[in-house]
């Protein structure tokens, strides 16, 4: 049995090792995760208080991502549809970057970005659920377009189900140390 090393880039991982890492990345959608995280506003929580908290907020922030990438891939969809229609209108590909500067506020090598995501990814409701960041997506596309064309790894990610759990490596257990306090 070979173990993962779970500090590994993503962008260094091909295949099945790529294909779990990015399945226990997954993140189900509950209504805990929409709420916000505030900040402490007491220092009386215990340390286990704080990692209990702790948790709860790296759940919230990672749905936050998935948000994200969720709105960025139907974004990406948009722009393509967008691009169409002004090619349609017998506008010129030079005149692209300009109209998305004016008119949408984005530049043009971002808006092929993320049309560039959506076309490949979209299609797999499963990248839907990934806490990633979309600079770190684009950065791993073609490690990702590979990983795809193992049969069985690209029926898992066209599944259209929703992920019910988390899966996570376990945390270690530690027990910080602190300096006793100053009267």
């Amino acid at each position: 049995m070979t173990t993962m090393n779970l500090e590994q880039p993503l962008k260094e991982l091909w295949g099945d090792e790529l294909h779990f890492r990015l399945k226990n990345m997954l993140v189900s959608v509950t209504s805990e995760t929409n709420e916000k995280i505030s900040a402490p506003e007491h220092m009386d929580i215990t340390f286990d208080g704080i990692k209990c908290y702790l948790a709860s907020g790296n759940k919230k922030l990672n749905m936050k991502k998935v948000e994200m990438l969720q709105s960025s891939l139907n974004y990406g969809k948009w722009l393509a549809l967008a691009y169409r229609k002004f090619q349609s209108n017998g506008k010129l590909n030079d005149e692209w970057a300009r109209w998305l500067f004016i008119y949408v506020g984005i530049s043009e090598s971002y808006a092929w970005q993320l049309q560039e995501l959506a076309e490949k990814f979209y299609q797999y409701p499963q990248f839907h659920y990934l806490p990633i960041t979309v600079s770190d997506l684009y950065e791993i596309r073609e490690n990702i377009e590979h990983m795809l064309t193992i049969p069985h790894i690209a029926n898992y990610w066209k599944d259209s189900a929703v992920p019910t759990s988390v899966m996570q490596a376990a945390a270690p257990e530690f027990t910080p140390v602190f300096p006793p306090l100053a009267p």
